[in-house]
């Protein structure tokens, strides 16, 4: 099955940046999910201050402002008095990551066997960036998911990628919920992580989707 969509290509200098170039500092105690769940939580907020963001991406204090620190830098916040914001440039990038990745859901997946928890995303027209579902599903493991589950969106249906004659009940069932939460459009696919903490299930979406929609990220 071809599917013809074009996927956003993401910038990832800046982001790899923050995370892997030694000479901004003592190696980090996060990793690029986090630094992908700062970015995105700061957006939606319009301000945070590090208690809240530290709640939000699941980092100590230490390592909230190692990593404000380091977006500073690469002039994508900057800080104010009620907390941390997106500069124009910072924006600028939030901007074409929700554009390619939806809002995370919780969902009731347990029929899927991933995990006691499920979270999802829509992925725009990532289908055409996939590449390897094997590899995808151990990139999700690295960042501490139990399990993933890729779905892919073509001629009005979704289907498995690894297994597109898959016809069993309890997963038409899940696919039919997994359209109606998330919409998708021709070439999008729903990436669903699964773990026993949210923010695990989280790590591993964002590192996931950035890495597809970035095809050649270093993770």
């Amino acid at each position: 099955m071809k599917i013809q969509a074009e996927s956003p290509i993401l910038p990832e200098s800046k982001l790899t940046r923050i995370v892997f170039e030694s000479g901004l500092g003592p190696s980090p105690l996060f990793d690029l999910a986090h630094v992908i769940a700062a970015l995105l939580a700061i957006g939606d907020a319009g301000t945070m201050g590090r208690a809240r963001m530290g709640r939000e991406v699941g980092l100590g204090q230490g390592s909230v402002r190692t990593l404000i620190g380091r977006l500073a830098a690469e002039g994508l916040v900057k800080t104010t008095q009620s907390g941390c914001a997106l500069t124009d440039s910072g924006m600028e990038l939030y901007n074409q990551l929700r554009a390619s990745v939806s809002a995370i859901q919780t969902l009731e997946c347990q029929g899927l066997r991933i995990g006691d928890l499920c979270l999802g995303a829509l992925i725009k027209g990532g289908y055409e960036n996939l590449g390897s579902v094997t590899e995808i599903r151990d990139l999700a493991l690295r960042y501490g998911a139990h399990g993933a589950v890729i779905f892919a969106y073509s001629n009005n249906e979704l289907f498995l990628p690894s297994m597109p004659e898959m016809k069993e009940p309890e997963i038409r069932h899940i696919m039919k919920r997994l359209v109606d939460i998330f919409h998708p459009h021709e070439g999008d696919i729903i990436l669903v992580c699964g773990a026993r903490k949210s923010q695990s299930a989280k790590n591993a979406l964002l590192a996931v989707a950035y890495s597809i929609l970035t095809r050649e990220a270093k993770i």
